[in-house]
């Protein structure tokens, strides 16, 4: 049962209180929980109180609540008992705007008044942390930050202290740090109950929204160790992908949808939306029959071959008028008739098209105007380069920098690039697609017939090189069983 670097790569140096919603070893994932455990030391369990839940539908399962008496209280225990130096450190989701104040920890014993609160204080549509501590011997001593918090958005707030030292303690919204001239001292009391979503001292100013994993450490960590713990976490619960949580390359990732990143698409049979995770404004509807896929190797998107497709809006900037692109898909057909992957189509004339084509060869399309009817293609079926019932990945690469006709187009299937039939002319760049036909995954609008699954779909605003495709499908191909 324990954490620090086991699990997460978090510090473990000083971490004496781990809560984990994603943890099995803190929480069992069941709306049905009613507990919770400290990893560190399991004796110390935390009750939900009210209408608290585990909640499995956020982008890592968290604990929810709804700011009217919900709570996790962790009983008496010496082992809460901190004082001196200490961190506290809390992954955090706000929806109430309404509450001058928001609780999502603190502890207090109502005889002494010792306490400390660390918590948001409502400035509009943000709110800016802080820190309220009392000793036992005087009033509260209430410091608050200059960096603010936004709402609907998941943010690691952190509070360092150096107990009794003025100017030393620092609060930190993900790796932005403010100073904090005041002294704050931590004396704990083991006659006080550790709280989540609620203030000590009584049940007004309830937290509304959601908490993922908790932090309690034995000292003031450094900025380098918070920025450390940040980057441990980040890929859980920032909603961005490329390097941060899976290896692929990020520099120039604008598209992003992965059905097995909660960042993307929300694990259940009733799914019908999944969102690119490097920008969440742009998400995919699923039309028809579409089904988010949990039986495969690893969650995909399924289709039936009958007008089955998600559609993702018109990607204007990434695929209209453009120089260069790369798209990349890992499919797996159920036949090896013909099953269109992607793409976005006007009219022929005015097409791009990622495909298995019903002659049996793999096509990767670049239609601009009718004297630039051009694609590239490699017999795929008879050659045994696909089968039904596998995964495999692929990437088409448009360079229209380049001037020989024939090199502007490339396809890698499983990372090795194809000796393809380059026909027609390949324009410089792609159509201007002046009637914003959607961008398709499933279909390329002028089929779509996709039958099968997909599991990812990148899009990056240039040409990816040999050695990066190759790094890409490293970086995914276990996932797919290979």
């Amino acid at each position: 049962m324990d954490f620090g670097n086991i699990t997460t790569n978090i510090i473990k140096n000083g971490l004496v209180f781990n809560m984990d919603p994603a943890n099995r070893a803190s929480t069992i994932p069941s709306t049905s929980t009613l507990k919770t455990f400290n990893t560190v030391d399991t004796s110390i369990s935390g009750l939900f109180v009210n209408d608290t839940f585990y909640d499995s539908s956020t982008i890592s399962p968290s604990f929810a609540f709804d700011g009217t008496g919900d709570y996790i209280q962790f009983t008496e225990n010496t082992g809460l008992n901190f004082s001196g130096d200490t961190t506290i450190s809390l992954w955090v989701k706000w929806v109430d705007n309404a509450s001058s104040f928001i609780f999502p920890i603190a502890k207090q014993d109502t005889n002494s008044y010792r306490q400390y609160g660390f918590y948001l204080r409502n400035t509009a549509n943000t709110k800016l942390m802080s820190l309220t501590t009392n000793n036992g011997s005087g009033g509260n001593t209430i410091s608050n930050s200059t960096t603010s918090i936004s709402r609907n958005v998941w943010t690691l707030m952190t509070v360092s202290i150096k107990s009794g030292q003025a100017n030393q303690s620092k609060f930190y919204v993900n790796t932005t740090s403010n100073t904090i001239s005041n002294a704050h001292t931590i004396i704990g009391d083991s006659n006080a109950p550790l709280y989540l979503g609620r203030r000590g001292e009584d049940t007004s100013y309830m937290w509304d929204g959601n908490i993922g994993p908790v932090h309690i450490y034995n000292r003031a960590l450094s900025a380098t160790e918070v920025i450390h713990n940040y980057n441990a976490l980040k890929g859980i619960w920032v909603m961005k992908y490329g390097s941060i949580t899976t290896g692929i390359i990020a520099d120039g990732l604008v598209f992003n949808m992965d059905a097995a990143n909660r960042a993307s698409t929300i694990p259940s049979t009733s799914t019908d939306k999944t969102f690119n995770t490097v920008d969440t404004s742009i998400s995919g509807s699923f039309v028809n029959d579409i089904i988010f896929d949990a039986s495969t190797i690893t969650p995909s998107y399924a289709f039936d071959g009958v007008a089955d497709y998600i559609n993702c809006g018109p990607l204007t900037s990434f695929l209209n008028n453009v120089s260069q692109f790369s798209i990349s898909l890992w499919v797996k057909v159920d036949d090896t008739g013909e099953s269109r992957w992607a793409g976005k189509h006007q009219n022929t004339s005015n097409w791009i098209s990622c495909q298995l084509n019903a002659n049996r060869f793999i096509y990767f399309s670049n239609h601009h105007g009718s004297s630039g009817a051009g694609y590239c293609g490699f017999e795929a079926v008879n050659s045994g380069k696909i089968t039904s019932g596998n995964w495999y990945n692929y990437v088409g690469v448009f360079d229209g920098t380049l001037s020989v006709n024939a090199d502007r187009l490339k396809i890698y299937w499983n990372s090795e690039k194809q000796a393809v039939t380059t026909t027609g002319t390949i324009t410089s760049t792609t159509s201007n697609f002046t009637s914003n036909p959607d961008f398709r995954i499933g279909g390329d609008g002028y089929a779509d017939n996709a039958d099968g699954n997909i599991g990812c779909a990148q899009i990056y605003n240039r040409a990816l090189s040999a050695s990066e495709v190759l790094h890409n499908y490293n970086a995914l191909k276990l996932r797919f069983g290979l």
